[in-house]
């Protein structure tokens, strides 16, 4: 193969093709190679200049003819052109034109001879590069989110507009060659150093961050690193993109501190507690501003402190008592109109006329509050919001002061439905006791009996020595010391029916033995057991932590137990009529057991036993398991029933160990 022909084969792999222009004939000759680029045969395309120039694209002709002629008057060393030309299917192919003159002895122009390379595939790849480049600038101009380019180590390169205005920036330039993680501390730098690595290896780093803007606004950002590969498939740069999540954050953070809040008020924390959170929790929403809470008394026009941890003490105090009126104030006149009322500079508005001295002593600017209202629309308070600065709310902000206050109201609500429940819990209970003892009136009645007999027994006992001569000290004494013992016996029985008759509020709470609780109300049933024959078997650990709670309730729930387990066993068999009562210490709390051999509870109704008027007696009320029950759950306790295996049932109470308390250190 000569090299020529080699030559011609290298060309036609490359889209290559000669071409011979004769500039004093107009003959020129084409490779065939670049008709056959255009879908023409060799003989279909004449070899004359004027028939190549028709296959020229109009808009790239006097460019072309332009270089042509620079070049053969020798104003450039070479002819070099792109231009499209026709396609025989009426597209257009881009070539590069390319070609020298020769010259003859006199320096004239004869001839010119030259390259046609067919560059339509790498116009199409410029055109789309182009194309991308221009959609990629158009995307990261016009995203919301904050585009930045690092460096393999970190550093920033870049930063899109959009980004800076999310930091309230104009220049980039105090943020450029800065690392990126450099911005953070602790565990949020670590986690942007973690996910730089990782996008430098080619894979996906995402984590997120708080970064105040430079006004002082707190933001969060969610951030994802990936890795910028060059034409070989290397990691040559890193894309960060961050997305603005503080509302998301804050929203999340809202409903997950609202679920906290229903927890607590459905666990019965105490109301103050509560509007506390509230008030803190609305507080954390927006920088700068302040939360309170005010109750309506029952008179319907007297406020009271509900909450305001971040105000003043001589504020709260000062506003406490005032009365609701329709110059009262934000809250006060809200209140009285029951409705919202915006005051978005206190200095100048009328409503604050006669309580601005003590607002503006304070820093109090502006004031927007909104009732709090019952289901049945009776005004039960009002939250507020205040600002050091004169301003209206925006749509965020009345959002959260109706949420906080629809969360107020389910508080305040919730609150006095206990106090309703409470008290009837409290008469019921109490009308149970009175039931109880009645139906343990002969045993008790024998319960006092014995000690009154044996103390008339003992006085004449006593007068008879004393007639005699000489007096018998001792035995007197004697005799005396078995008065006082009855006496006190008597005294204790009446004492605990007095407490159990007992009706009024509920005692403050105390620490309670159990084992101790549990030995006074065998005692106090011990006739009633006798009477009844029934032994007892009990197991009551030496030491066992105490629990918090009133002393009263608690025995009123042991009686019951005891009791119903006597009435279980009226048709067992005298030698089988035993009960158990034992107590363990159980991870947190005391357990007390109360079981009998009696005939069991009966199939699907071991629930049931714990509803009101569910009875299995009858002359039972049905209300000592239900009243039970209500009492250990309001100890934070509860209560299970059990069929035992071999016969009877089985009562479990549970009771939380009271909180231990610090000693008290005397210096």
């Amino acid at each position: 193969m000569s090299s020529s022909d080699r030559f011609q084969r290298a060309t036609a792999a490359g889209g290559v093709g000669v071409w011979d222009w004769n500039l004093a004939t107009g003959e020129v000759y084409v490779d065939p190679l670049v008709k056959g680029r255009l879908g023409y045969e060799d003989d279909e395309v004449r070899n004359d200049a004027e028939s190549w120039s028709r296959l020229l694209h109009p808009d790239d002709l006097a460019g072309a003819a332009t270089r042509a002629k620079a070049h053969i008057g020798g104003q450039t060393p070479v002819y070099e052109a792109e231009h499209r030309m026709l396609h025989r299917d009426g597209s257009m192919r881009w070539f590069l034109a390319r070609g020298a003159v020769t010259r003859d002895d006199q320096g004239t122009a004869i001839s010119m001879v030259g390259t046609l390379t067919d560059i339509t595939d790498w116009k199409r790849s410029e055109a789309a590069l182009r194309q991308a480049e221009e959609l990629n600038r158009t995307i990261v101009e016009n995203t919301r989110d904050c585009v930045k380019i690092l460096t393999l180590d970190g550093r920033l390169l870049h930063i899109n507009a959009v980004g800076l205005r999310q930091l309230d920036l104009t220049d980039a330039a105090p943020l450029l060659n800065q690392p990126l993680a450099g911005f953070f501390e602790g565990e949020i730098r670590r986690a942007a150093e973690n996910a730089i690595e990782q996008a430098r290896l080619g894979g996906r780093g995402q984590f997120q961050y708080p970064l105040g803007t430079v006004s002082g606004r707190a933001k969060w950002w969610d951030a994802v690193i990936t890795p910028i590969k060059d034409a070989d498939g290397a990691v040559s740069q890193l894309l960060g993109v961050s997305r603005e999540v503080t509302d998301r954050r804050r929203e999340e953070s809202f409903r997950a501190a609202q679920h906290q809040l229903l927890e607590m008020i459905a666990s019965g924390t105490p109301l103050l507690s509560v509007l506390d959170n509230l008030v803190r929790l609305v507080e954390s929403q927006f920088d700068g501003m302040v939360c309170t809470v005010l109750l309506l008394d029952e008179d319907g026009v007297t406020v009271r402190h509900g909450a305001a941890p971040s105000l003043p003490p001589e504020y709260v105090t000062g506003i406490n008592g005032l009365t609701i009126g329709p110059r009262a104030g934000s809250c006060g006149t809200a209140m009285y109109r029951g409705e919202r009322v915006i005051v978005s500079d206190i200095l100048t508005d009328p409503l604050w006329e006669g309580y601005r001295e003590v607002a503006v002593q304070f820093g109090l600017r502006a004031c927007w509050s909104t009732p709090i209202f019952s289901p049945q629309r009776k005004v039960l308070g009002s939250l507020a919001m205040y600002y050091r600065e004169s301003r209206t709310p925006g749509a965020e902000e009345l959002w959260l002061i109706d949420t906080a206050a629809d969360l107020a109201r389910i508080a305040i609500e919730q609150q006095r439905a206990y106090l309703e429940a409470d008290a009837h819990r409290r008469e019921l209970a109490h009308l149970s006791r009175v039931n109880m003892l009645g139906e343990m009136s002969g045993a008790l009645a024998h319960e006092l009996s014995q000690p009154l007999a044996a103390m008339l027994s003992n006085a004449y006992a006593a007068r008879y020595l004393l007639d005699r001569d000489p007096i018998d000290v001792e035995q007197l004494r004697a005799t005396l010391d078995d008065i006082i013992r009855n006496d006190k016996r008597a005294g204790t029985v009446i004492d605990s029916l007095r407490s159990l008759l007992r009706k009024g509020e509920t005692a403050p709470r105390q620490p309670v033995d159990v084992n101790e609780l549990t030995r006074e109300v065998l005692e106090l049933a011990s006739g009633e057991l006798i009477a009844r024959r029934v032994r007892v078997k009990s197991t009551l650990p030496p030491t066992m932590p105490s629990v918090l709670g009133d002393r009263v309730q608690l025995q009123q729930v042991v009686l019951n137990l005891v009791l119903n387990a006597c009435d279980a066993m009226t048709a067992t068999d005298v030698s089988q009529r035993q009960m158990v009562l034992a107590t363990a210490n159980d991870g947190g709390f005391v357990q007390l057991v109360v079981s009998d051999h009696g005939p069991g509870i009966p199939d699907g109704q071991l629930q049931r036993v714990f509803e009101p008027f569910v009875t299995f007696r009858e002359q039972g009320l049905g209300l000592g398991l239900a009243i039970s029950r209500s009492i250990l759950t309001a100890h934070g306790g509860s209560i299970l029933a059990e069929n035992n295996a071999d016969g009877g049932a089985t009562f479990r109470c549970f009771l939380p160990v009271a909180p231990a308390i610090d000693p008290i250190v005397v210096n």
